[in-house]
């Protein structure tokens, strides 16, 4: 057995069961890591399984992947891959080791964890060294009787580099009724992290603010007043801010907030843009097709002129599902079974994986949504249970599960994060 030594950039959490708004770490000391196995023996459920490899490209997820792709259960930053089940987890693609972001030894993951209550997977943003999150749940903290619980609705931000945690947005203490899920509208560019922020008009109503953050400076400024309507941004860079509001697409100059101009008010099912072009789906008569236009939305050309469930952008190509349902026990579910990509170097596009025929006849399919990271795709998988007599998705007998695809050979492998060191 081969093994090589990985200096893990996961943290220790010191101070696990106690509430502050700021919670303090230190580095996690090397640890051995497998390489690869002398014997590989697959789980029971894990049809198709093959050993690990890791095969380096230089591909990479464009600057906005796609909105919906921002939803996926992986966000692919840097040279890590994250994840969340009931805590914060992250991959390394080169070595398929699996670590909890909070890696303090006495920490069971539950209540006591700093990542404990989080919002659903679309509500995890990460940058760099900044890993955004929203918190909804009852937290530990000590009381004069002992240990007592507080319900608690924020936003946080977690600093891997300065190895702390802190409370960006207290929707309690600000009055705010907790709407969740709205990080996946955060975008960061150069130093600035852009966002959405909650504010109650005087008559107590929800309204939307567009801000933006110098990480430098701590500086906020706030950039547009959105009224009761949200906003979705989609790409900022250091001359205009895009984002979508209502049904319409403006672009904000980001030195003059008052410059803002509508480019276009089509209602578009999603939104993906690498700083050239912006792709997107659209529906007509019934059919989500794929279009592509410039930075000033114009130059508009049909990509894919068919009916497409899925997207995403990498810097080197679209990846897409077209409309797929497959019967798996009594329910019909859309999957991945066929994944398309389109060069944007040619204009060529190709079927990059098709499952196996015989894990279509054993009821397996690949869930419609996925993450594309340098040469594989990660995905949620769905098979049939005989036992349970009911579909069983993304995992099985040893913890929940992931599946890697290998883009040149179709290879599967699984990422089974049950039992993460």
């Amino acid at each position: 057995m081969k093994k090589i030594l990985l200096t893990a950039a996961c943290l220790l959490l010191l101070t696990g069961c106690a509430r502050d708004d700021t919670l303090y770490y230190l580095p996690e000391t090397e640890e051995t890591v497998p390489a690869e196995t002398d014997a590989f023996t697959p789980l029971p459920h894990q049809l198709g399984a093959t050993p690990f490899e890791y095969t380096e490209t230089g591909d990479r997820p464009a600057a906005n992947p796609g909105n919906s792709a921002k939803q996926t259960g992986f966000k692919c930053s840097g040279d890590y891959l994250y994840f969340y089940g009931d805590t914060i987890r992250r991959y390394n693609p080169v070595t398929g080791n699996v670590t909890y972001l909070c890696s303090d030894p006495l920490c069971t993951h539950g209540t006591e964890c700093p990542f404990m209550g989080m919002s659903p997977i679309k509500s995890l943003y990460v940058h760099n060294n900044q890993v955004n999150y929203e918190q909804f749940g009852y937290v530990p903290v000590e009381g004069v009787n002992g240990t007592e619980y507080e319900l608690v609705e924020r936003k946080m931000r977690f600093d891997i580099e300065k190895q702390t945690s802190k409370v960006v947005f207290d929707y309690i203490r600000d009055g705010i009724e907790y709407s969740g899920g709205r990080a996946v509208d955060d975008y960061y560019a150069g130093e600035y992290y852009y966002y959405l922020h909650h504010v109650l008009d005087e008559r107590e109503r929800l309204n939307y603010e567009m801000r933006r953050e110098n990480l430098e400076t701590g500086k906020i400024e706030v950039l547009r007043e959105l009224g009761e309507i949200p906003a979705v941004i989609h790409y900022a860079d250091s001359d205009w801010v895009y984002y979508m509001h209502g049904a319409e697409i403006f672009r904000m100059r980001t030195g003059n907030p008052a410059e803002t101009e509508k480019l276009t008010d089509m209602i578009i099912q999603d939104v993906a843009c690498d700083g050239e072009n912006f792709y997107y789906r659209l529906r007509e008569d019934g059919v989500d097709r794929i279009y592509r236009f410039d930075m000033n939305l114009e130059n508009r050309e049909c990509l894919i002129d068919e009916d497409v469930d899925y997207m995403y952008l990498t810097e080197q190509y679209l990846y897409y599902v077209p409309a797929q349902n497959v019967r798996i026990g009594e329910r019909d579910v859309k999957c991945a079974n066929d994944i398309y990509r389109w060069n944007k170097a040619d204009g060529t596009a190709e079927c990059v994986y098709s499952l196996p025929e015989n894990m279509r006849e054993a009821s397996y399919a690949i869930g419609y949504s996925f993450t594309v990271c340098g040469n594989y795709i990660y995905a949620g998988y769905m098979r049939y249970d005989e036992a349970e007599h009911g579909i069983a998705e993304s995992g099985g007998d040893d913890g929940n599960e992931y599946i890697r695809i290998n883009i040149e050979t179709g290879d599967l492998y699984y990422i089974t994060y049950g039992n993460a060191g």
